[in-house]
This record gives C-alpha cells, structure tokens and sequence, in this order.
C-alpha cells in the first residue's frame, strides 16, 4: 500500500498479518499479503459447508446464511447465528495490470478452526 496504514477491515481479516495457505504436506503453496487491497470470501457457510452465504447491502452491509440465519460483517467476522467460525478468505493472486484470480480452497465443514480439504 505504499506507506499508507492498513485500513480496518483488513486488519480485522488478517489480525496475525499474512494468510498462509498449506498443501496437504504442510508445504506453503500461497500466502495472501494483508497489504494487498482486496480479499476473497468462500460464498459457503462455515457451519455445514453447504449453504451459499449473500452479500446484503440494504441490511448494512452484511453477509448472511439464508438457512443458519449467521451474519458476517464485511470483514467476514461472525456478527450472530451458530457458525463456528468466520468466512473462509480464499488464496488470491493480483496482476501487475489489477486482474484478480481467486484459488478454489475447499475448508471443512463445522470447527472453530480453518482446515482445508486436499484436492
């Protein structure tokens, strides 16, 4: 971010700064920089991993589960309901020229804790 602090909401997504994403070895295959202005969510409820998460703009810029009733904020932080945990932030790699590619993670299901599933 060239000397710019980080802006809240990243750092509510990254509180222990970068996000390493582990292959099934426990070798690092991506690690997602906090400085880096933009963040993708798994559209999947961490309760059962099933249900499509929405993003709802007019009830304050929320996520919610539709069946587990959970609201997100925008940082993907659990607001209420029985989730477990906070939305799943995916691998992302930035473009020199801004293209975005987001990298399919599949977590388990349930669990305080992120565990990704082997592919």
């Amino acid at each position: 971010m060239d000397g710019q602090s980080i802006p809240e909401t990243l750092k509510k997504i990254y509180p222990h700064g970068d996000i390493h994403f582990y292959d099934e070895k426990g070798e690092i295959i991506w690690v997602n920089k906090q400085t880096v202005p933009y963040v993708a969510f798994s559209g999947k409820c961490p309760t059962r991993m099933r249900l499509q998460v929405a993003f709802a703009q007019d009830a304050g810029q929320v996520f919610l589960c539709p069946c587990h009733l959970s609201i997100y904020d925008v940082a993907g932080t659990v607001l209420d309901g029985p989730a477990p945990r906070p939305l799943d932030v995916l691998p992302i790699k930035v473009s020199a020229s801004g293209d975005i590619e987001v990298i399919d993670v599949e977590y388990k299901a349930g669990g305080k804790s992120r565990s990704a599933l082997p592919r």
